[in-house]
């Protein structure tokens, strides 16, 4: 009776942790459409203005109003202005796509966990040069490098 307990302990014990594993796994294509946003919207920013737009990008998978996964938000239409800029979406720097992928898990994975977000929940952001018309129905969070950064209730004002 011991061993049948000792191996029925262990069995459980696998699938506990094959079971806590899976859940804090990403899929590796969205973990991909992360990066890639992080890589063309901000790699010239600081390491904090990139983090933001991770955390940016994962707000709005869980906003109402945007799509539901990460992908799906990246090239939503209109979003993002390098996913329709008619420019090659190919990472040639090769460094700045490795650090991006790197902020990438840690904002998933800082997310996933409940970690505070520094944002402050924010939806939308812009480089300080242009002067977007829906910046006046969000209020603005923070400024970061070349970006400032708002949160949105769902409404234009």
């Amino acid at each position: 009776m011991n061993i049948l307990s000792s191996i029925l302990n262990a069995l459980i014990l696998m699938l506990f942790i094959a079971i806590t594993v899976q859940a804090k796994q990403i899929d590796e294509k969205e973990l991909r459409c992360l990066a890639l946003n992080i890589y063309h919207e901000a790699r010239s920013e600081p390491p904090v203005g990139r983090y933001a737009v991770a955390w940016v990008t994962l707000n709005r998978v869980e906003h109402e109003k945007f799509r539901d996964t990460i992908c799906k938000v990246v090239y939503q239409s209109g979003q993002f202005s390098w996913t329709e800029d008619g420019k090659s979406d190919k990472t040639y720097e090769k460094e700045a796509y490795k650090e991006a992928m790197k902020i990438a898990e840690d904002v998933y994975y800082a997310k996933e966990d409940g970690k505070i977000d520094p944002t402050g929940g924010a939806t939308f952001y812009h480089a300080v040069y242009v002067k977007p018309k829906w910046r006046h129905s969000m209020s603005s969070s923070l400024k970061i490098g070349k970006h400032i950064f708002y949160t949105w209730d769902g409404t234009w004002k």
